[in-house]
């Protein structure tokens, strides 16, 4: 009997489907666990989540940071019209975190920018020594 994924679990990659640096992913997460943020990857549903811009095919030199809201707030803001509660609701969720994000990871001696633009948060080397 096969059991299909759940919708949290079916937009969710590893970092090694999405070939990213191991050194990054291993920094990010840990200035997230650190900050005691949830780690998507091991919720499967809302938390930091890490994956890549451009073609999903070979290595790449950077992580793009974003925070994975859970499944029921995003599909309900899917059907809703773009100024009603829920997409609003959803805009605010994904400013906030976006400033907390890159807040934590720029102390934490990460090299972030924003794509000028999509404006996803990017992580693109070490700068200095992590926290702890």
């Amino acid at each position: 009997m096969e059991i299909s994924a759940t919708p949290a679990t079916s937009r969710l990659r590893t970092p090694e489907e999405h070939q990213l640096p191991a050194y990054l992913v291993e920094r990010i997460y840990h200035a997230a666990r650190l900050a005691g943020l949830p780690l998507a990857i091991e919720t499967g549903d809302a938390g930091v989540y890490l994956e890549r811009e451009g073609p999903l095919a070979g290595p790449t030199d950077h992580v793009v940071v974003s925070w994975h809201v859970p499944d029921h707030l995003f599909l309900t803001a899917m059907d809703q019209p773009l100024q009603a509660p829920a997409p609003t609701f959803l805009n605010a969720v994904y400013q906030a975190t976006d400033h907390v994000l890159t807040t934590l990871l720029d102390n934490s001696g990460l090299e972030t920018r924003h794509h000028p633009r999509t404006g996803a948060l990017t992580v693109l080397g070490i700068t200095g020594p992590p926290p702890t």
